[in-house]
């Protein structure tokens, strides 16, 4: 198993062999918001990194890097939160794939903990698997924790399962 999968933190022949082998690259998309008085602005995309990096670790492959912004636009009350409009976090998904095209790549594991931008992600899936052929598929941290814990974690946003996640990756 290989230990460093962040895209930047790679030399790019390490890069190459990973890709010509794989074929494929993990994204986390994020969110900067608040989380309520306890947790960081960025815990949504933290989540989805340490989530990406596991993936990627799993398969071999590397995290492509994406800003940490998401779609929050219902949160910019709060100080500090920031949002992409849907098409800007959406051209940002498109380009940033167009960039990995002629590399070989194929398929594209989209790791998302921020429900704020799942429309946008499932639309970006759609435009990227129909425009460069991709093979997509886009795993819900958020929905997954609501299915596996339901009842035990009513309260997600910044609740006691976003809470103690947060504390697993970045004690």
């Amino acid at each position: 198993m290989v230990s460093e999968v962040l895209l930047e933190r790679l030399a790019q022949p390490e890069v190459e062999k990973r890709l010509s082998r794989t074929k494929m690259v993990v994204l986390a998309p994020g969110s900067v918001e608040q989380h309520g008085p306890h947790l960081p602005m960025g815990t949504d995309a933290f989540a989805a990194i340490a989530l990406a990096k596991e993936a990627a670790r799993k398969f071999e492959t590397v995290v492509v890097p994406l800003p940490l912004v998401g779609v929050s636009p219902y949160h910019l009350p709060w100080a500090g939160s920031l949002s992409f409009k849907p098409q800007t976090f959406l051209a940002v998904v498109e380009d940033i794939c167009e960039c990995l095209v002629p590399h070989g790549v194929e398929k594209l594991l989209l790791v998302n903990w921020h429900e704020g931008n799942s429309p946008t992600l499932r639309l970006a899936g759609s435009i990227v698997q129909q425009k460069f052929n991709f093979r997509v598929v886009i795993a819900e941290g958020h929905l997954i924790t609501n299915h596996l814990f339901g009842e035990r974690a009513p309260l997600t946003h910044a609740g006691g399962m976003e809470t103690a996640a947060a504390m697993m990756y970045d004690p």
